[in-house]
């Protein structure tokens, strides 16, 4: 069986800690034969602690390069898809994790982890050709408004949160700015002008995930046209 290695974003977060446990519980049973990178901003946390206690415990590292911790790692910081391009040397799988856990909060907290975020991330995979799948997790918000309620429909990767009015017009207008390219539109755009739009107000946690899946689609769909074959899953 080909060994294969996992780099986990948002590691010591619930999603994220639960997949580093699932994905060395899968190794030590024979399931798979993997090492898993866990990205963390701080690797001397309490958090890492209790993450890396947990799994010798369970008896899931049999190996200590089975599980390291990559720290140092701030997602809003302009080193982090330089650190990230580190942690993924040799990488083949991503699991993109970290995001803001509020829904509360106004756009300036929760937009700029998940497109700034995503974008560092997808940096990373572009500069290691090792990698050849990735998931990331998304959510209904994406997908689900006012518009497409689910009312027993099967919503995919085709629906999108509908936006109307204004929302919809100034995003239109941003997005042509870049000659119609929303990989240029998110990545060359300030925090301010992003978090300043109608829908990014009204909906931060909506425009987050929706807009970081579209970003990761689109960014992958043109690696693959360059000649990459990655795959990509996201998970609601």
């Amino acid at each position: 069986m080909e060994r294969s290695k996992f780099l986990v974003t948002g590691a010591t977060g619930f999603i994220g800690g639960h997949i580093v446990r699932e994905l060395l519980a899968l190794s030590v049973s024979g399931q798979l034969d993997c090492d898993v990178v866990a990205v963390v901003r701080n690797a001397k946390s309490d958090h890492v602690h209790d993450l890396e206690s947990a799994c010798r415990k369970e008896g899931l590292i049999s190996r200590p390069e089975q599980l390291t911790f990559f720290g140092g790692v701030d997602l809003l910081c302009d080193d982090a898809a330089e650190l990230l391009v580190k942690a993924a040397s040799g990488v083949t799988h991503v699991i993109h994790t970290a995001a803001a856990t509020t829904v509360a909060e106004g756009p300036e907290v929760i937009i700029p982890p998940a497109i700034r975020g995503t974008v560092a991330v997808l940096r990373a995979i572009e500069a290691n050709h090792s990698v050849r799948a990735v998931a990331m997790t998304s959510s209904v918000a994406a997908v689900r408004s006012e518009a497409n309620r689910w009312g027993g429909a099967l919503l995919t990767e085709d629906d999108w949160h509908q936006m109307e009015g204004e929302e919809a017009t100034q995003i239109q207008a941003q997005v042509e700015r870049f000659g119609g390219d929303i990989i240029r539109w998110l990545t060359e755009s300030t925090t301010e002008e992003i978090c300043s739009l109608a829908f990014a107000r009204a909906r931060p946690y909506n425009f987050a995930k929706m807009y970081s899946e579209k970003l990761a689609r689109a960014y992958v769909e043109q690696l693959n046209q360059q000649g990459r074959d990655i795959t990509l899953s996201t998970i609601c």
